[in-house]
């Protein structure tokens, strides 16, 4: 195991020590789905890995965007980038994204924001 922190003191140099992180991407007719654990590599390095690999459009990501420790500036970037640079047609996020990623992931993608939580089933 191991652990993320950019939590202060190490806001500004982020600590990433050993912590594996899960992720899965699925082939689909719409385009892959990624559905992410925690994020602790940044959403936008498994989003990269998985264009690395998959040469398809992304349909949707959803789990936890890991959004928690961020400022507005970095997530809207990450959220506009998602849409325009990497294309990505929708978003589920959930758990450790946060209040404020939930309502800018919902600014930036509109009606392709997907609400996502306990006991919720996504329809595609």
């Amino acid at each position: 195991m191991g652990t993320f922190i950019k939590y202060p003191p190490h806001e500004s140099n982020p600590q990433f020590i050993g912590l594996p992180e899960l992720s899965a991407s699925f082939s689909t007719p719409k385009g892959q789905i990624i559905i992410a654990g925690c994020s602790h590599s940044t959403l936008e390095t498994i989003i990269q890995e998985t264009l690395k690999l998959r040469k398809e459009n992304i349909h949707l990501v959803t789990g936890g965007f890991h959004l928690i420790p961020y400022d507005r500036a970095y997530i809207e970037g990450l959220a506009k980038r998602m849409q325009g640079d990497y294309a990505v047609k929708s978003v589920a996020p959930a758990h450790c994204t946060g209040h404020m990623g939930f309502s800018v992931f919902k600014q930036v993608f509109g009606d392709k924001y997907l609400f996502f939580g306990l006991g919720e089933t996504l329809q595609l």
